[in-house]
């Protein structure tokens, strides 16, 4: 089995085993538990989980949206990207009441976000024009492209997407809040941490893992290790019977890796550059989405 998969599947029992029944803003319910990590070698294989069919695609296009900063659900949509289909902007949920009537209950108001496109200054937006408090329009990303090329032994390559002058503008404050790089020898590291993991879903740590990859081929390193922090680490009630199926698959898969079509460097790339070989799957399980 993937290494990643044998620390994911770790993770999971000790949620299920030592996690607490909690309430949670959607009303569903969920177990959890504090404070879980990973940490991968990207030489063991590209960090995409073999137990069940993951959004590798999906995955890659959120992460291309996010380093262009788009907040326009349609274009990930378009892209065949739908994490974001259920949410919008609550500036433009109220916009919607305005220009029609106040939203009469919660069935309504989930119908009504589904329909709107705009998601305000979620990740992409704070990474690329991060604003407010003491800064304006920063670009955190290009710093830590800068610091890449210039000083490399730096331990200030951080980008945040947490900015609370504008969570509240946002179809979802940040989940996974904060990643930082870090280099040691010929090899580049990055870490992030998440404030609330919905853990069954599992599909950012392809993005980040992405995220590594490609910082690393622009700058000249290998990919080193991928490091994991989740906070309220979660298994919602209603995807307990999927985990279940997940946890009896006799499986055993390697990891698979990754190759370029086209590198015509950082600026340009796309997720539909990229294709993932020897991937071969557990079949999928549908895990519902609570809003």
């Amino acid at each position: 089995m993937a290494k990643i998969d044998e620390i994911y599947l770790d993770n999971l029992c000790t949620i299920l085993e030592k996690g607490v029944e909690k309430k949670d803003r959607t009303g569903t319910g969920t177990v959890s538990y504090p404070f879980v990590t990973i940490r991968h070698d990207m030489a063991d294989g590209f960090p995409l989980l073999t137990l069940r069919r993951m959004p590798f695609k999906g995955a890659l296009v959120e992460l291309e949206g996010f380093l262009k900063g788009i907040t326009s659900k349609a274009w990930y949509q378009e892209k065949g990207c739908h994490f974001w289909d259920e949410w919008a902007s609550p500036d433009a949920v109220v916009q919607w009441e305005k220009e029609n009537h106040p939203i009469k209950d919660d069935a309504e108001r989930k119908a009504v976000m589904k329909s709107l496109n705009e998601l305000g200054p979620v990740y992409g937006s704070q990474w690329n024009y991060f604003s407010g408090g003491l800064t304006d329009k920063a670009c955190q990303l290009q710093e830590v492209r800068r610091l890449l090329k210039t000083d490399p032994t730096s331990r200030r390559m951080v980008v945040t997407a947490w900015n609370p002058d504008f969570n509240g503008n946002m179809a979802l404050p940040p989940c996974h809040l904060l990643w930082q790089v870090n280099v040691t020898g010929n090899k580049l590291n990055l870490v992030y941490y998440q404030r609330s993991c919905d853990y069954i879903l599992g599909h950012n740590l392809t993005g980040y893992g992405m995220l590594l990859t490609l910082l690393a081929k622009e700058y000249g390193y290998q990919p080193g290790v991928l490091g994991a922090v989740f906070m309220d680490c979660h298994v919602y009630r209603n995807h307990l019977n999927g985990v279940k199926l997940l946890l009896h698959r006799d499986i055993d898969r390697p990891a698979p890796r990754i190759r370029f079509k086209n590198w015509d460097g950082f600026d340009k790339w796309s997720a539909d550059d990229v294709v993932v070989e020897n991937y071969n799957p557990g079949d999928k399980i549908e895990f519902p989405v609570s809003v």
